[in-house]
């Protein structure tokens, strides 16, 4: 059996953060967290590539409910089907150094809440403590990951990829949950992190509280793609229509470089394309839930005007990320007119949130989305008070009865 006795100051320190009074304002933040992850997993049930499985999937009957459906399961198989769900339509929070741990954590966890009949209060209290928690490991495992890059091909050099590779391969070895497999797991962040970086994360826990600096996204789409649409909108370029546009180029930092692929041919690919995102704001001036279904894919004008997006690093922007995720967008026209804009980092930061009338508003197209324009609002109202009332509760609002 694993020692509940710590070990190193960094685990005293989390033992300790365990019982700390929340303040107000992080209780309140972690209540929008927790409706933004709750929203957005009811969306993703409604997507196409899930609709069909989530509904007929051979599963245990249980006590805990799939988001935006009308099944009940077991607890652990509503865990994998929630938390999938939450990050489909790329529009759950996150956060600049400690990625999308909110919806592991919210998306994960409400069916055990549920089915334990836990009050809102100590499910949004739980929310926020393993928030802060998860967080900080996921800035540390970045570091990590970001070492292994260095020194392995190719192949596996993006971060994800690298993960998944070696955990599997790990595992396969003999790699355990074990005191000794937790030493070697955790220990050689101390190392990989600058001088007391690593037991300076847990030192600040109940004074420094990562959740309030959590992003909430306006775009239903990979954060890398918000900075360009972003510095496209402020580019003044809303009366082009897409044949209008001789090229776009964007100047980012590297890892949204990566977002360079044209013409995605499925909901996913076209998420994690700035080219489509970009074009697809060029012919509409939005980027919605439905823009990325096979009907708004079949868009030739938009495709075409795809592959005249052209992403490039650069050094000034790459410096300031991960804090800041900027971009520069310069759109020249077939007349010979150019239009640039640039941002620092995307709206929906936290030194840029939206305001509650706009995420409301997002929050109710999420829900129109999973569960039909007639449960919207009560849908809406549950997250309002999801803080105040039990699990049961809430959840019965946002699942087809």
């Amino acid at each position: 059996m694993i020692s509940h006795e710590p070990v190193r100051d960094w685990e005293r320190q989390l033992y300790g953060f365990l019982t700390d009074e929340l303040p107000d304002d992080v209780r309140a933040d972690g209540e929008r967290i927790v409706a933004d992850v709750l929203a957005a997993t009811v969306a993703g049930a409604a997507a196409p590539q899930h609709a069909g499985v989530f509904r007929d999937a051979k599963l245990a009957d249980g006590p805990a409910s799939v988001l935006g459906t009308d099944r009940r399961v077991d607890p652990s198989q509503a865990a994998l089907l929630n938390a999938t769900a939450a990050i489909t339509q790329e529009i759950e929070e996150g956060h600049n150094r400690g990625g999308h741990v909110g919806a592991s954590i919210v998306a994960g966890a409400v069916g055990v809440a549920e089915a334990n009949d836990v009050d809102g209060e100590t499910f949004v209290e739980a929310c926020v403590r393993s928030y802060e928690l998860c967080a900080r490991f996921e800035y540390a495992i970045f570091a990590m990951k970001a070492r292994m890059n260095e020194a392995i091909p190719w192949l596996v050099r993006d971060p994800h990829s690298t993960w998944t590779t070696l955990g599997p391969a790990l595992t396969a070895a003999g790699l355990r949950g074990s005191p000794a497999a937790m030493e070697a797991v955790y220990d050689p962040f101390e190392t990989l992190l600058a001088d007391g970086e690593f037991a300076a994360l847990f030192d600040s826990l109940g004074d420094g509280w990562w959740l309030t600096e959590a992003y909430q996204k306006p775009y239903p789409s990979c954060r890398y793609t918000h900075a360009p649409l972003d510095a496209l909108r402020d580019a003044g370029a809303d009366d082009l229509a897409p044949d209008d546009v001789d090229r776009i180029d964007v100047y980012t930092y590297r890892n949204g470089v990566e977002m360079s692929h044209a013409r995605p041919e499925t909901l996913t690919a076209a998420k994690f394309s700035t080219p489509y995102v970009l074009a697809r704001w060029v012919a509409d001036g939005r980027v919605e839930l439905d823009d990325f279904l096979d009907d708004a894919l079949d868009d030739e004008a938009v495709q075409a005007l795809s592959e005249r997006v052209h992403l490039h690093a650069d050094e000034a922007f790459e410096r300031a990320f991960p804090d800041d995720w900027g971009a520069r967008v310069e759109v020249t026209a077939r007349d010979g007119s150019r239009y640039v804009g640039e941002r620092e980092y995307p709206r929906g930061d936290f030194r840029d949130p939206l305001s509650e009338s706009d995420l409301t508003a997002r929050n109710r197209a999420l829900l129109a989305f999973g569960l039909g324009e007639d449960a919207a609002d009560a849908a809406l109202d549950a997250l309002s008070s999801v803080g105040a009332n039990p699990v049961r509760e809430t959840v019965a609002a946002l699942t087809r009865r």
